[in-house]
């Protein structure tokens, strides 16, 4: 049934009246879009400080990441410091010990010092002691042997000439020399010469100090009467210690036949 144009027009009041209900105002709409424009901002604003966010959480991980390579380092570092410190200790424990084997042996070394200082000083002793009894044994030496001189002297142990003329045979038989008697300065005395060299010879079986003197005297004599320096040699059979020394002093030549 055909609508009359009474109820068409109702119809179209209500369905007006609907759509005015359900569209927005234009302020409305203003409205809406200055909240919604609002709303833009605020996520725009957002996803920037979102972004920034990030960007600084990279940074704080690789901060992060940096002092934890610095931390391994460091662990690392102190590891060696720890071996190194732990080898100097071993080392100076090496050389504390080497100290003590130096110190105990400058101790066995003072002891030895010590004991060969005590053996050496026995030793210093025990030579004084030979040395005196050299000393006396010298000197009873000397008085035997000025006792056997005098007995010889006294009781004709020696005979003078018999003396002399064996010593000239020997010296002619060792050297090659003849011994003659000679007048120098009116003096006697026995002279050779050996190779060119006069030799002044005083022969006695028991030396005095007057023989040496007479010696002395001779070659004095020689070098004045003939201008020549001549040798002196002294044989005898018996010549003390200390007279052996004066001669010796005086150049004169031993030769002695006990």
């Amino acid at each position: 049934m055909p609508l009359s144009a009474r109820m068409r027009k109702d119809i179209e009041d209500v369905v007006e009246e609907k759509l005015r209900e359900r569209v927005a105002t234009k302020e409305e709409f203003k409205a809406l879009a200055a909240v919604v424009e609002r709303l833009a901002r605020a996520q725009a604003d957002l996803a920037e400080a979102q972004a920034r966010t990030e960007q600084r959480v990279e940074e704080l991980a690789q901060a992060q990441a940096r002092t934890e390579q610095r931390v391994e380092e460091l662990a690392q570092a102190q590891a060696r410091t720890e071996k190194r410190v732990e080898e100097l200790a071993q080392a100076q424990a090496r050389t504390e010990k080497r100290v003590e084997e130096l110190a105990q042996a400058q101790a066995r070394t003072e002891k030895r010092v010590e004991e060969l200082a005590r053996a050496q000083k026995a030793t210093n002793e025990a030579v004084a002691r030979l040395a005196d009894a050299v000393v006396g044994l010298r000197q009873d030496l000397e008085q035997w042997r000025d006792q056997i001189g005098k007995l010889g002297a006294r009781w004709g142990i020696y005979s003078e000439e018999a003396f002399r003329n064996a010593m000239k045979a020997l010296l002619h038989e060792r050297y090659g020399v003849t011994v003659e008697e000679r007048d120098i300065g009116g003096r006697q005395v026995d002279l050779v010469v050996r190779n060119g060299k006069p030799v002044i010879v005083q022969i006695t079986s028991s030396t005095t100090r007057e023989d040496i003197q007479k010696l002395l005297k001779a070659a004095k004599a020689y070098r004045k009467e003939t201008g020549e320096e001549p040798d002196l040699m002294l044989v005898t059979a018996f010549i003390s210690a200390r007279l052996w020394e004066v001669a010796r002093e005086a150049g004169i030549r031993i030769e002695s036949h006990e």
